[in-house]
């Protein structure tokens, strides 16, 4: 009871209020400001992982046209040497 009594005459004290209503007013807005800056965290980690996603996405776009590309040329040096074999 007496830590209670200490917890309460502090928020008194931190929040300049006497009233009870008003003191646990400033503890209610703590815990919303509290929700509401973990709520904001969450949304940037979620915005931040779906940059990396699309990153990511790009990243694979790029190594399959590579991909191709490799294999047009590996096409056209079989046609080459084909060419250079039977002349």
């Amino acid at each position: 009871m007496l830590v209670a009594r200490r917890v309460v005459d502090k928020l008194i004290e931190f929040s300049e209020e006497t009233e009870p209503w008003r003191y646990m007013n400033f503890v209610k807005l703590q815990q919303i400001f509290k929700g509401r800056r973990f709520l904001k965290r969450i949304r940037e980690l979620f915005h931040s992982l779906m940059c990396l996603r699309d990153d990511k996405r790009v990243e694979s776009e790029k190594l399959l046209f590579l991909n191709e590309m490799i294999a047009m040329v590996e096409e056209d040096i079989a046609t080459k040497e084909a060419h250079v074999s039977s002349g």
